[in-house]
C-alpha cells in the first residue's frame, strides 16, 4: 500500500479538488463528476447513509493532501 503523501501525489487535480470540496462542505458540495467516480472507484469515497463520505483512507490522502501543499 503507497503512504498517505505517494497516494495523494497521484491523484489529478479534478480528484483534489473533489476530496477538498468533500472535506469543507461535505456531500452538499459541487463535484466533477468523472474525478468522483474514480475516486469511488479507488476506495477513497463511499456512501453513507445515503451522503457521500470519504473512507478512511480518502482521509489518509487527504491528510497526505495537506503534507504535499494543498490546503485543507
Amino acid at each position: 500500500m503507497p503512504n498517505i503523501v505517494d497516494l495523494a501525489d497521484r491523484l489529478s487535480n479534478a480528484q483534489r479538488e473533489d476530496m477538498l470540496e468533500l472535506a469543507s462542505r461535505g456531500s452538499g458540495g459541487s463535484f466533477d463528476q468523472q474525478a468522483l467516480s474514480e475516486l469511488f472507484s479507488m476506495g477513497l469515497v463511499e456512501v453513507r447513509f445515503g451522503r457521500v463520505a470519504m473512507t478512511e483512507a480518502g482521509r489518509d490522502a487527504l491528510a497526505g493532501l495537506t503534507q504535499v501543499g494543498f490546503p485543507a
